[in-house]
């Protein structure tokens, strides 16, 4: 009887545990996973690197903001929603135009990129449509259809000959030529799908953040991963190059972020850095010495990746953030929120305040 006892209770814990850590995934998916518990050290260095700092824009949205993003040049800023709209902004002398806002899509879009050099854009989300889009132009330039599964995110390579795209199930990744816009190759992803990619600076390696927890390296033009960073407990989330191609960061559902050393044509498997944030890490951008995270309790935590320290906290948000972006200078920091539309900070207020 004592071990019937001890085995409910010891089933009733494990299950307790797991709800705690039902949540749904940036992408409105539920998923069960384990969040790794914020040490004591982390949270009172938190606490004492706090500060508060006030939007210089918003721009109001009735549903979630998946992905903000700004131009080689930082003179646009764009969005997409979950009700599947598309905002484009112009900025000029801290003054938003707005050139268009609208509903492209009766279903969800989940990411919106810019060209490496060119004011073009390309979106799509469930509704299986990648978009190419002149920002200038305001018009569309093509539209890839692909009716597999929903499309979760797409990147050029830095020599703008191929775009990539990622998809969720086990459609896995697509490349096209930027010419004509045939397919060159799919990759199948027997994990469940891919959330978030990166490029090196070089164009040598494609790192993708899939829903299998890991983080796999795939040499461009190759057809399986080289090697699979496997570190996080849960979904990983976002993962980014450093510009000078030294570093990859990554971030996860389990709310710990990693920097990865890049030697050559491999990363390093042991983390350079690790932080433990309080909730899933869903955004990270690379900015000089600078390392920010978005996170779903709100905050935007900066990191000195060099010297691998956290230099300051601050609220972006009463809800969950999904997205950061961080303009060519250096002059904005963009958000995308969950109730609170997007949101815009004047950067040179957050390095005064981490001084």
């Amino acid at each position: 009887m004592k071990k019937v006892i001890l085995s409910f209770l010891f089933l009733s814990l494990s299950f307790s545990s797991l709800a705690q850590t039902k949540k749904i995934s940036p992408l409105g998916r539920i998923e069960v996973g384990i969040l790794k518990k914020q040490p004591e050290k982390m949270a009172k260095e938190e606490e004492v690197k706090l500060f508060s700092l006030s939007a210089f824009k918003t721009i109001p949205q009735s549903s979630r903001v998946y992905q903000v993003s700004f131009s080689p040049q930082g003179e646009y800023l764009v969005f997409c929603t979950k009700e599947g709209k598309i905002g484009i902004y112009q900025i000029k002398k801290e003054r938003l135009i707005k050139i268009k806002e609208e509903k492209v899509s009766k279903k969800p879009l989940y990411y919106v990129r810019f060209h490496p050099s060119k004011n073009i854009i390309a979106y799509g989300g469930r509704d299986e449509k990648n978009v190419i889009y002149d920002v200038e132009k305001n018009t569309k330039i093509h539209t890839i259809l692909e009716f597999e599964s929903p499309i979760t995110d797409a990147i050029w390579t830095p020599d703008e000959t191929v775009l990539c795209m990622a998809h969720l199930g086990t459609y896995g990744l697509t490349f096209y030529d930027t010419q004509n816009y045939e397919q060159l190759m799919n990759i199948k992803s027997p994990g469940g799908g891919i959330y978030h990619l990166a490029i090196s600076g070089d164009s040598s390696l494609l790192a993708f953040a899939s829903r299998e927890k890991t983080i796999s390296i795939l040499p461009l033009g190759e057809k399986h991963p080289s090697f699979l960073l496997k570190k996080h407990l849960s979904l990983s989330l976002c993962v980014e190059f450093s510009p000078d191609d030294r570093f990859l960061a990554s971030g996860g559902a389990d709310g710990q972020l990693f920097l990865w050393k890049k030697e050559e044509d491999k990363i390093d498997s042991s983390p350079v850095f690790t932080w433990i944030h309080r909730n899933w890490v869903t955004s990270l951008k690379f900015f000089k010495n600078y390392l920010i995270t978005s996170c779903k309790d709100g905050k935007i935590r900066i990191f000195d990746f060099v010297n691998k320290e956290l230099l300051g906290v601050f609220e972006g948000s009463k809800n969950a953030i999904f997205t950061i972006s961080i303009d060519k200078e250096g002059n904005f920091l963009a958000i995308g929120t969950k109730e609170e539309g997007v949101k815009i900070f004047k950067f040179k207020e957050v390095l005064e305040k981490i001084k």
